[in-house]
């Protein structure tokens, strides 16, 4: 018969752990102690949302738009959005190309960056010797410098933010 059942878990055995070992025992593995406290989950929720480099959770927070474009924004920071890729490797649907130009994979960064209908929307407000760093950013660099440096890429930056943020919406 093996060790007495008590709330659905076994006791550990009786007998001393090997020298240099320990028992494994649930615990909090965020802290050396292994306790959980409130405390260490807010440090560890702290450090998760700022993962994001360069203060592009400030820039995103501080958008000036509608707030639905806010809440896109920050999904396009986070990389949560539903594109057919997306969709595809949740199994919600076979199909994973885009729709506006048939290419075989529609993800963030085709929509935003590659799509034809991105890049032609693109090439007219874009300066021509900022395209290739326009196009190259990652995601996160590349929303934090529209949103907080307007006049880094445009010639008109007139309210950028409030534009950029509209035409992300928009494709």
């Amino acid at each position: 018969m093996g060790p007495p059942l008590i709330s659905g878990m076994y006791l550990a055995a009786t007998k001393p752990p090997l020298s240099g070992f320990t028992r494994d025992t649930p615990g909090w593995s965020q802290l050396q102690d292994r306790v959980f406290t409130v405390r260490s989950a807010y440090d560890l929720l702290e450090d998760s949302s700022s993962i994001m480099p360069n203060g592009v959770w400030k820039a995103v927070a501080g958008f000036r738009g509608l707030q639905r474009i806010k809440s896109f924004l920050w999904l396009l920071a986070k990389d949560r959005l539903m594109t057919n890729a997306e969709r595809v490797q949740r199994h919600l649907t076979s199909i994973a190309h885009c729709y506006a130009c048939g290419a075989s994979t529609e993800s963030a960064h085709h929509i935003f960056r590659e799509c034809p209908t991105a890049v032609a929307i693109w090439r007219g407000l874009i300066k021509p010797d900022k395209w290739v760093e326009f196009m190259g950013l990652n995601v996160l660099e590349w929303l934090h410098l529209n949103l907080v440096s307007p006049a880094y890429f445009v010639t008109v930056s007139d309210d950028w933010d409030l534009r950029f943020g509209a035409i992300l919406w928009s494709l």
